[in-house]
């Protein structure tokens, strides 16, 4: 884990914040809960994640490369795909050990955090961390959008069409493999989404969430934080720091996994 300095962290976009928030120091994974990781959990005690009690997942699924070898696809509801079966049933975790994992809900977030002894960073917490220190910047990697080398595992292209890959992958990368910030923390934009643990409506930053539409189910309250494998400049922008989006809290994807506090 990574001691993360403490700070006063301004809450809004990078160009308008709209009040602040004081974080105080605390521990953060260095990177994402890979496979390996979560399989001691299972292991260990006998957890039955969310995806296998449902008996399915949500699975962006990927067309076959064009020419170019750019690739599109398309979310999927995929009866069998899980932690261990990632793409679904045939899929598996091999080579994938320390590619984050994937399709856990935030109930099965916060059972490996309690066997860990540790728990999930608040959004304020994550937020903070993620800047790195660059508590002005709009992206974590400081002011340009996409500079070169690409720093982060992310969608090149026109989303769902067609994405390039030029950051070297078309799905999860394992942790580590672009440079950290500035506190150290790897993967703190793109790769997969993270739960953090404050709720819809709660918190500092409440008054930053997003309103219910009418057309919304309810329950859709758990918060995760920055982005994926399948954030693009034309679609969400999920890798700001700053930027949220809201899932259920026993949805599980393909692009959402999640790494603990202290």
């Amino acid at each position: 884990m990574v001691r993360v300095p403490g700070g006063t962290l301004p809450l809004g976009s990078a160009d308008s914040p709209t009040s602040t928030a004081v974080v105080q120091p605390f521990l953060l994974d260095e990177h994402e809960v890979t496979n390996a990781q979560f399989a001691a959990f299972v292991a260990a005690t006998g957890h039955v994640s969310d995806a296998e009690r449902l008996g399915d997942a949500v699975v962006f699924v990927r067309g076959p490369a064009a020419a170019d070898g750019a690739r599109g696809g398309g979310w999927k509801l995929v009866p069998g795909a899980t932690w261990r079966h990632p793409d679904g049933p045939g899929s598996d975790l091999a080579g994938r050990d320390t590619h984050p994992v994937v399709h856990v809900s935030l109930h099965d977030a916060r059972a490996y955090a309690q066997w860990a002894q540790k728990r999930l960073p608040t959004e304020i917490e994550w937020e903070w961390a993620a800047r790195g220190g660059l508590v002005g910047a709009p992206f974590v990697w400081g002011q340009e959008h996409q500079p070169t080398p690409l720093p982060a595992n992310l969608w090149q292209g026109r989303f769902p069409t067609s994405d390039a890959g030029a950051d070297g992958h078309f799905a999860t990368a394992p942790t580590k493999s672009y440079a950290p910030n500035g506190y150290g923390l790897f993967d703190m934009a793109g790769n997969v989404w993270e739960w953090v643990d404050t709720p819809r409506f709660t918190g500092p930053a409440a008054a930053l969430h997003t309103p219910l539409h009418p057309d919304e189910e309810p329950g859709l309250n758990g918060q995760i934080r920055g982005g994926s494998f399948l954030c693009a400049v034309d679609w969400c922008e999920g890798y700001r720091p700053d930027a949220r989006q809201w899932k259920h809290p026993n949805e599980c994807s393909n692009n959402v996994g999640f790494r603990c506090a202290r």
